[in-house]
Protein backbone atom coordinates (compact mmCIF):
# COMPACT_ATOMS: atom_id res chain seq x y z
CA UNK A 1 0.00 0.00 0.00
CA UNK A 2 2.67 2.32 1.38
CA UNK A 3 4.61 1.49 -2.38
CA UNK A 4 1.57 2.17 -4.43
CA UNK A 5 1.20 5.15 -2.68
CA UNK A 6 4.74 6.59 -3.33
CA UNK A 7 4.62 5.22 -6.88
CA UNK A 8 1.37 7.48 -7.17
CA UNK A 9 3.31 10.54 -5.98
CA UNK A 10 6.49 10.04 -7.78
CA UNK A 11 3.65 9.91 -11.19
CA UNK A 12 2.25 13.42 -9.70
CA UNK A 13 5.50 15.01 -9.38
CA UNK A 14 6.38 13.94 -13.06
CA UNK A 15 3.80 14.96 -14.20
CA UNK A 16 3.64 18.58 -12.62
CA UNK A 17 7.11 19.12 -13.56
CA UNK A 18 6.24 18.13 -17.08
CA UNK A 19 3.45 20.46 -17.17
CA UNK A 20 5.24 23.40 -15.76
CA UNK A 21 8.19 22.57 -18.53
CA UNK A 22 5.74 22.72 -21.27
CA UNK A 23 4.15 26.64 -19.58
CA UNK A 24 7.44 27.48 -19.59
CA UNK A 25 8.14 26.96 -22.91
CA UNK A 26 4.77 28.03 -24.12
CA UNK A 27 5.36 31.55 -22.43
CA UNK A 28 8.35 32.50 -24.18
CA UNK A 29 8.38 35.70 -26.20
CA UNK A 30 8.77 34.81 -29.93
CA UNK A 31 10.14 37.26 -32.25
CA UNK A 32 8.04 36.35 -35.14
CA UNK A 33 11.57 36.25 -36.96
CA UNK A 34 11.97 39.87 -37.14
CA UNK A 35 13.40 42.03 -34.67
CA UNK A 36 11.15 43.57 -31.97
CA UNK A 37 10.35 47.17 -31.36
CA UNK A 38 9.21 48.98 -28.80
CA UNK A 39 6.76 50.55 -30.87
CA UNK A 40 3.40 49.82 -32.41
CA UNK A 41 3.01 53.00 -34.59
CA UNK A 42 6.01 53.85 -36.46
CA UNK A 43 4.62 56.32 -39.29
CA UNK A 44 7.21 58.64 -41.39
CA UNK A 45 6.32 61.51 -42.93
CA UNK A 46 8.19 63.81 -45.27
CA UNK A 47 8.19 66.94 -47.48
CA UNK A 48 11.25 68.42 -48.69
CA UNK A 49 14.06 68.70 -46.35
CA UNK A 50 12.11 67.05 -43.74
CA UNK A 51 11.38 63.92 -42.79
CA UNK A 52 9.32 63.33 -39.24
CA UNK A 53 9.06 60.17 -37.43
CA UNK A 54 5.61 59.68 -35.47
CA UNK A 55 6.10 56.46 -33.20
CA UNK A 56 3.34 55.75 -30.62
CA UNK A 57 4.06 52.29 -28.14
CA UNK A 58 1.04 51.16 -27.79
CA UNK A 59 -2.79 51.49 -29.61
CA UNK A 60 -4.50 50.19 -26.48
CA UNK A 61 -3.93 50.76 -22.97
CA UNK A 62 -5.67 50.69 -19.62
CA UNK A 63 -7.07 54.26 -18.25
CA UNK A 64 -4.09 53.91 -15.72
CA UNK A 65 -1.35 53.01 -18.44
CA UNK A 66 1.00 55.99 -19.99
CA UNK A 67 1.67 55.97 -23.87
CA UNK A 68 4.48 56.28 -25.17
CA UNK A 69 5.20 59.09 -27.77
CA UNK A 70 8.00 59.77 -29.53
CA UNK A 71 8.50 62.61 -32.05
CA UNK A 72 11.88 62.64 -34.57
CA UNK A 73 12.65 65.46 -37.03
CA UNK A 74 15.10 64.49 -39.90
CA UNK A 75 15.99 67.97 -41.26
CA UNK A 76 18.88 68.89 -44.53
CA UNK A 77 21.74 71.19 -43.42
CA UNK A 78 20.86 74.65 -44.51
CA UNK A 79 17.51 74.32 -43.04
CA UNK A 80 16.04 74.52 -39.51
CA UNK A 81 12.44 72.96 -37.86
CA UNK A 82 10.20 74.08 -35.44
CA UNK A 83 9.26 71.58 -32.97
CA UNK A 84 5.46 71.44 -32.15
CA UNK A 85 3.89 72.33 -29.50
CA UNK A 86 2.92 69.32 -27.80
CA UNK A 87 1.21 70.25 -24.93
CA UNK A 88 -0.74 73.22 -25.91
CA UNK A 89 -2.56 70.77 -28.47
CA UNK A 90 -3.17 67.53 -26.36
CA UNK A 91 -6.58 67.35 -25.95
CA UNK A 92 -7.37 63.84 -24.11
CA UNK A 93 -4.29 63.24 -22.13
CA UNK A 94 -1.81 64.63 -19.50
CA UNK A 95 1.98 64.92 -20.05
CA UNK A 96 3.47 63.00 -17.22
CA UNK A 97 6.72 63.20 -18.17
CA UNK A 98 9.27 64.50 -21.47
CA UNK A 99 12.48 64.10 -22.72
CA UNK A 100 14.67 65.97 -25.27
CA UNK A 101 17.16 63.39 -26.56
CA UNK A 102 18.99 66.35 -27.93
CA UNK A 103 20.08 66.63 -31.69
CA UNK A 104 22.23 64.14 -33.60
CA UNK A 105 23.59 64.01 -37.19
CA UNK A 106 22.05 60.86 -39.03
CA UNK A 107 23.85 58.92 -41.75
CA UNK A 108 22.92 61.48 -44.73
CA UNK A 109 23.87 64.97 -42.59
CA UNK A 110 21.00 65.53 -41.86
CA UNK A 111 20.11 66.83 -37.87
CA UNK A 112 17.47 64.73 -36.10
CA UNK A 113 15.47 65.88 -33.01
CA UNK A 114 14.05 63.75 -31.07
CA UNK A 115 11.76 64.27 -28.24
CA UNK A 116 9.71 61.65 -26.29
CA UNK A 117 5.95 62.00 -24.08
CA UNK A 118 5.00 59.79 -21.89
CA UNK A 119 1.14 60.36 -22.10
CA UNK A 120 -1.10 59.45 -19.49
CA UNK A 121 -5.62 59.14 -20.86
CA UNK A 122 -8.03 61.17 -18.78
CA UNK A 123 -11.31 58.96 -19.32
CA UNK A 124 -11.76 55.46 -21.24
CA UNK A 125 -13.14 55.52 -24.73
CA UNK A 126 -11.13 56.02 -28.09
CA UNK A 127 -9.15 59.15 -28.15
CA UNK A 128 -6.90 60.68 -30.79
CA UNK A 129 -3.36 61.96 -30.14
CA UNK A 130 -3.89 64.90 -32.22
CA UNK A 131 -1.80 65.96 -35.72
CA UNK A 132 1.31 67.65 -35.07
CA UNK A 133 2.72 70.57 -37.27
CA UNK A 134 6.29 71.04 -37.94
CA UNK A 135 7.56 74.61 -39.20
CA UNK A 136 11.00 74.62 -41.45
CA UNK A 137 12.48 77.06 -43.10
CA UNK A 138 15.76 77.75 -45.23
CA UNK A 139 18.21 79.18 -42.37
CA UNK A 140 19.65 81.91 -45.63
CA UNK A 141 16.46 83.82 -45.31
CA UNK A 142 14.04 82.65 -42.45
CA UNK A 143 12.31 85.78 -43.25
CA UNK A 144 10.92 84.52 -46.55
CA UNK A 145 8.26 81.78 -46.53
CA UNK A 146 7.98 78.64 -43.76
CA UNK A 147 7.02 75.75 -44.28
CA UNK A 148 4.65 73.07 -43.07
CA UNK A 149 4.72 69.51 -42.35
CA UNK A 150 1.65 67.72 -40.54
CA UNK A 151 1.27 64.63 -39.44
CA UNK A 152 -1.93 62.60 -39.13
CA UNK A 153 -3.93 61.78 -35.58
CA UNK A 154 -3.78 58.53 -34.40
CA UNK A 155 -6.13 56.68 -32.13
CA UNK A 156 -5.70 55.39 -28.59
CA UNK A 157 -8.34 53.26 -27.21
CA UNK A 158 -8.63 53.47 -23.39
CA UNK A 159 -10.01 51.04 -21.58
CA UNK A 160 -11.06 51.06 -17.81
CA UNK A 161 -9.45 49.05 -15.29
Amino acid sequence: MLEKRAENLFFLYILLCCSLLLVYTGCEESTGGGKKTEFEIDKDYQRGPLTVHMRVDKTKATIAETILLELAAAIEPGYDVQMPKVDKILENFGIVDWDNLGDKLDGNNNVVSTYRYRLEPFLSGTFPIPAFTFEFYDVNSPEDKKYELTTEPINIEVTSL
